[in-house]
């Protein structure tokens, strides 16, 4: 049994006075319990997956390849192309070195390579 404490024994006391009654158990219970699980269990339903959808998995591994193929892979550049970039590269590869910060790695830098 449950000791309570001082406190709460004017609860305890109220709750035994005014409680409820508990009903009776009807004897067939279980057994009603049990048919009412068997009537909601269902049968083992088939797999979704059926032979109809490779076709078409197939087809969206061929589309994903395909748009993979265009984006990493990269395209052949002009001459034309590649001058201007090459251009571009080596004057900012000079603006980058040539330029002066205040810093004394650059004075150094630039002392080494005069």
């Amino acid at each position: 049994m449950t000791h309570y404490s001082p406190e709460d024994q004017d609860l305890v006391n109220f709750i035994r006075q005014h409680h409820s009654v508990v009903p009776p158990a009807s004897p067939d219970l279980e057994l009603q319990i049990l048919q009412q699980v068997k009537a909601l269990s269902r049968e083992p339903q088939p797999s979704k997956w059926g032979f109809w959808q490779i076709p078409s998995l197939v087809g969206a591994g061929f589309l994903v390849s395909l748009a993979s193929y265009f984006i990493f892979v990269p395209r052949n550049y002009s001459t034309i192309e590649l001058t201007c970039l090459d251009d571009f590269i080596q004057s900012n590869w000079q603006g980058a070195i040539n330029q002066n910060f205040g810093n004394e790695t650059w004075n150094v830098i630039e002392s080494i390579n005069d």
